[in-house]
């Protein structure tokens, strides 16, 4: 007795395929050898522009104000008196005066001042992890995570970081004796090293043990 034979829909072309043209299955589907993707951008502060640019568009938003209040005036929508008139009369009677050049190199040391804001690199707020540089910390983070790994260290009671990207400041309070605190501060200053070792760049790690006080020994 032969299998019954099972009902298959003819195709309906959305989806089909012409695999008679000469591509092979086997051939890889992307280039092996592919550059790897650019590394995270690196998170930076506002650019030093932008307080200018608010000023300014602060002043121009004023500007603004006055043109359509003139406007207003001259289709007599409101009642008043104009104040770009007498403005652009002031200007049409005036002559050369000395306060003119000083009011002109004022404003060329401003254009420069806004020229140098625009162009100027902006600074990094963070700090990379590993070569690839695809995870960013802040350097708070970093303080923190160098405080508790001192904490960590026996003979440590207390301990403070400050953490830049160049720099590991770490001051410990420390119940050691006088002749152990160099055995202390070793300890201190492996960990901070393996820590300091995963940033980009690597910091330079400075430790200082100090005798712990009464407040940290309660």
């Amino acid at each position: 007795m032969s299998a019954p034979e099972q009902y298959r829909p003819d195709p309906s072309g959305r989806f089909a395929v012409d695999l008679s043209g000469g591509v092979h299955v086997s051939e890889p589907l992307g280039d092996a050898h592919a550059p790897a993707s650019d590394p995270t951008p690196a998170p930076v502060a506002s650019p030093s522009a932008r307080g200018w640019t608010v000023i300014l568009g602060l002043l121009m938003i004023v500007a603004c104000g006055v043109i359509v209040r003139d406007i207003l005036l001259v289709t007599e929508v409101i009642d008043g008196q104009q104040l770009l008139p007498p403005a652009f009369d002031w200007l049409a009677t005036l002559s050369y005066d000395t306060w003119m050049l000083w009011a002109g190199i004022g404003c060329a040391f401003m254009a420069l001042i806004l020229l140098i804001s625009t162009v100027r690199p902006r600074t990094r707020t963070h700090i990379a992890v590993g070569a690839e540089q695809r995870v960013f910390g802040r350097p708070i983070d970093f303080a923190r995570m160098s405080t508790s790994t001192a904490r960590r260290i026996p003979g440590v009671v207390d301990a403070q970081s400050v953490v830049t990207r160049k720099k590991i400041k770490v001051t410990v309070q420390s119940t050691a004796t006088p002749n152990d605190q160099d055995e202390v501060r070793g300890k201190v200053q492996e960990s901070l090293e393996t820590l300091a070792g995963r940033l980009t760049p690597t910091p330079e790690v400075t430790v200082t043990v100090t005798p712990a006080t009464s407040r940290s020994d309660s």
